[in-house]
């Protein structure tokens, strides 16, 4: 069997259950035997594909996503198909702060400002969750303020998803 087999129901390999569990010790002996971090799930059902690293921000294993993004070379940019969902998106609607600050020290601002299919930017879930997380608020405007700074972002809906606003926002915005 190849190490980056995946299970017919849920399509995640080992590597995928590992990171999703938070065993870094186990995901570094998985790496270390030829498992792919950049491995993808299969897409079952309704269930969409993702990567190892998204797939451990789904799961709240956040020390184990800033961990693969630290040590491991990780697309950054995958996305969940059908939503459009970027890691970033999702980091910000799991809370995940240090994982947000790890990308936005890796990303580029076009990566940043990229919307879900229903119009939402990681700005715009910040906004919406900034009562459970200011932190994640604040990281998100300073990176525009500082790396974009030629652009008010808000005002010109790069970042706040143009014509989407806070009332518009529901909860079907995360698949888990």
């Amino acid at each position: 069997a190849s190490i980056d087999g995946t299970d017919s129901q849920l399509g995640c390999s080992a590597l995928h259950f590992a990171a999703a569990s938070g065993s870094i010790p186990c995901v570094e002996l998985l790496i270390k035997a030829g498992a792919d971090p950049a491995a993808v799930t299969t897409a079952v059902g309704c269930r969409p594909s993702r990567s190892v690293v998204l797939h451990a921000v789904c799961h709240g294993q956040a020390e184990m996503a800033l961990h693969l993004l630290k040590t491991q070379k990780v697309e950054m940019e995958c996305e969940v198909e059908s939503t459009g969902e970027t890691l970033l998106h999702l980091a910000v609607c799991c809370g995940a702060v240090a994982v947000v600050k790890e990308l936005l020290a890796q990303a580029f601002p076009p990566f940043v400002c990229k919307t879900t299919t229903q119009g939402y930017s990681a700005l715009d879930l910040a906004r919406c969750f900034q009562t459970r997380n200011s932190a994640l608020l604040e990281e998100l405007q300073a990176y525009s303020q500082q790396r974009i700074p030629e652009v008010d972002l808000f005002e010109q809906g790069l970042l706040c998803g143009g014509a989407v606003g806070r009332a518009q926002w529901h909860q079907g915005v995360v698949f888990r």
